[in-house]
């Protein structure tokens, strides 16, 4: 789709319903995957060590931000009230770059999503799905920063 076409409300609409609803179902299953894969995987290097609490805080700031966004940020921007959203874009705009510094110490706990020959079906599951999410919230990132923000600067 050609998001720059598009009415800001629309694409704001797709953000929400693409990638925030995704991402508040993706993070509790990726939770739920790295506790089991720590509990049954402990005596193994290889192991992705804290990972589950990493991505717990991660989840409790994410969820946050994704709330600011909707319930401050997008309305603003539809709006196209200038004065109060170069703030919060501001804001949205740390808040993505930290994301992005969350990405890569997953790819650091995780050996850069590297399996060992011998994982399991869980420890399996849960990288496909830290590479969906990873994908999913680098695209979000991009439709926002790249897109979203520009059509409304």
């Amino acid at each position: 789709m050609h998001w720059l076409l598009e009415p800001t409300a629309n694409l704001i609409e797709h953000i929400k319903s693409r990638y925030h609803n995704r991402h508040r179902l993706q993070l509790p299953i990726l939770i739920s995957l790295a506790q089991q894969v720590e509990l049954t995987n402990q005596e193994n290097s290889l192991c992705p060590t804290g990972l589950a609490d990493y991505l717990k805080r991660f989840h409790n700031d994410f969820l946050m931000h994704m709330e600011n966004e909707e319930q401050i940020l997008f309305p603003f921007l539809t709006e196209k009230n200038t004065s109060y959203s170069f703030t919060q874009v501001s804001l949205a705009m740390h808040n993505h770059d930290h994301d992005i510094h969350i990405l890569k110490k997953i790819d650091w706990l995780t050996n850069n999503l590297t399996l060992p020959e011998h994982a399991n079906k869980v420890w399996k599951k849960l990288y496909v799905g830290l590479v969906d999410f990873k994908e999913d919230l680098l695209e979000h990132i991009r439709l926002e920063n790249d897109i979203l923000f520009e059509k409304c600067s």
